[in-house]
């Protein structure tokens, strides 16, 4: 067995080595076909002395192949033909080859929202501006050279609107991002034209979501022709500043001009069943346009602009400031003082809801935000409790002054006054005391009777005097402000560089600037000193 397998094996190894023989042979023989002259074998050589144009003729030149300009604007149009719509750049072909000929390819438009720009030889990048709540269309047209010949090409091409988002979705936007879009009808607008400090505008959509876009380039009225009631829609970044949702840097495009002023929500019961300015339920709608109804006229802060209102025990304002004013400035001091005026009475008060620290309160979007009704009839009982109530004097002060002392309530006329002071060196002459500061500081202390009919109530005030102070006109000082909010508390120092409405701070006191006093009329001015 083991010798019949060896001569197996044996004759297979034979065969495959004639094979193996018969293949280079063929190859040979294939090989000197292409190599060897016809009538001669490999082995054989065949010595001549011709020339070489004898021996081999010259090769007639191949005809280059040339322009094809139709085929090439067929081949671009096979490109672009589908190419409908465009919401982001996109790349043309810059060359196109055809049978190894290249025909060169050039673009152009006719539209401000699109430019065309050459990213290198073989490719241009058309950048489309798709940021339009407005649908759009331009024509892109190929110009495809061949020589000394030209052809055309044109493709016509939409920019898709962008759909502004909803307010579930602007709110959960974080600080920071960017391509926001939000539309809405106009509720009020805050211009530097009109006198104010920034440019706003305050939208409300269909749904009753509200946006605050803050911090305008463009003048809402002087550049975009703005006005109450039309439809706009803004295009910029996220922040949110002490609990207020807003939209900056934005670009706005006017949707309508059609008017379709917003009827504000009645926040009445709202108002009412809160508990604190901070409720949920009383803050979550804010930038809407709200009315209060029923309200009671309170007093007024003017160093912040606070003019407030109360209802069912509860206290707000409506808060006047350069920055969110929303008519003009003219017309803010005879608005401040009609509030002045109108102490006690009840009214209905509107305006857009603003938080501060989270907490609620309004903007006016114009000089009608009080609706004064009239004046609450009270029990003489009560009328000389609220007269009392409604007396604002300062706690304390620190200049030479003259304090004017009422005799008759603001707010019920038929409610008098009567003042006594516990101190000797500040009588009191015609309701006026004259107050001068001394070397030491002191107190103040009044009291006032108020009288309605057979009804009486007291009260008494103290105000702290402050010390005369001589400030040093050779010694610099160097002020510092504890900011007990900043990181677990932090003392501020002016580092004499200004901001764009305020002077800058540091933490660092060696970067601290030393501030000089020089006297003045009625006081004293203060100054740096730079380099």
């Amino acid at each position: 067995m083991k010798k019949l397998l060896v001569i197996l094996l044996t004759l297979a190894l034979c065969v495959s080595m004639l094979a193996s023989c018969e293949f280079i042979q063929n190859f040979i023989d294939i090989r000197n076909e292409n190599t060897t002259p016809a009538g001669t074998t490999p082995t054989e050589t065949t010595p001549t002395e011709t020339t070489p144009a004898e021996t081999t003729p010259a090769p007639e030149e191949e005809e280059e192949p040339g322009y094809n300009l139709p085929a090439a604007v067929a081949y671009v149009h096979g490109l672009y033909k589908d190419k409908v719509t465009a919401a982001a750049d996109f790349e043309v072909t810059a060359r196109v080859a055809i049978n190894g000929v290249v025909h060169t390819v050039e673009w152009t438009e006719d539209s401000d929202k699109v430019t065309i720009e050459k990213k290198d030889d073989y490719t241009f990048i058309v950048k489309v501006d798709a940021t339009s709540v407005i649908e759009s269309k331009f024509v892109l047209t190929a110009t495809i050279t061949g020589g000394d010949e030209t052809a055309t090409k044109s493709f016509t091409i939409t920019i898709p609107p962008l759909v502004p988002m909803t307010w579930d979705e602007y709110i959960a936007k974080k600080a920071g991002e960017e391509g926001l879009c939000v539309q809405g009808v106009v509720t009020g607008i805050v211009s530097k034209t009109a006198g104010a400090t920034y440019n706003c505008v305050f939208l409300q959509d269909a749904t009753g979501g509200a946006y605050y876009i803050y911090g305008l380039t463009k003048d809402p009225i002087a550049d975009y022709g703005i006005e109450i009631g039309m439809t706009v829609a803004a295009l910029g970044s996220k922040d949110v500043y002490n609990g207020t949702h807003e939209i900056k840097n934005a670009d706005l495009i006017v949707v309508s001009e059609e008017k379709t002023p917003v009827a504000p929500m009645d926040y009445t019961e709202i108002f009412k069943n809160a508990t604190a300015m901070t409720d949920e339920a009383l803050v979550k709608y804010q930038s809407s346009l709200v009315t209060i109804k029923g309200v009671e006229i309170g007093g007024q802060k003017l160093d912040n602009g606070y003019l407030y209102f109360l209802l069912d025990g509860k206290q707000s304002y409506l808060r006047i400031s350069g920055s969110t004013l929303a008519f003009p400035t003219a017309e803010k001091n005879a608005f401040i003082a009609d509030h002045e005026a109108k102490r006690g009475y009840i009214a209905d008060v509107t305006g857009i809801i603003s938080l501060y620290d989270g907490a609620f309160y309004l903007v006016p979007v114009s000089t009608s935000a009080f609706n004064y009704i009239g004046l609450p009839q009270k029990a003489p009982e009560e009328a000389v409790q609220d007269a009392l109530e409604a007396i604002e004097l300062p706690t304390d002060i620190s200049k030479d002054t003259e304090l004017e002392l009422p005799a008759v309530s603001k707010i019920f006329e038929n409610v008098t006054f009567t003042w006594a002071s516990e101190n000797a060196d500040f009588a009191i002459v015609d309701n006026k005391v004259s107050i001068k500061l001394g070397a030491a500081a002191t107190t103040l202390k009044l009291t006032v009777t108020a009288t309605c009919e057979d009804k009486t109530a007291t009260k008494e005030f103290t105000i702290q005097i402050s010390a005369n102070v001589v400030l040093s006109t050779t010694n610099p000082y160097i002020p510092s402000l504890f900011q007990a909010k900043l990181d677990g508390g932090k003392t501020l120092y002016l580092d004499g560089t200004f901001g764009e409405r305020y002077l800058n701070t540091t933490d660092d006191i060696t970067k601290a600037v030393a501030i000089y006093a020089e006297k003045a009329e009625g006081g004293y001015k203060f100054y740096i000193l730079v380099d």
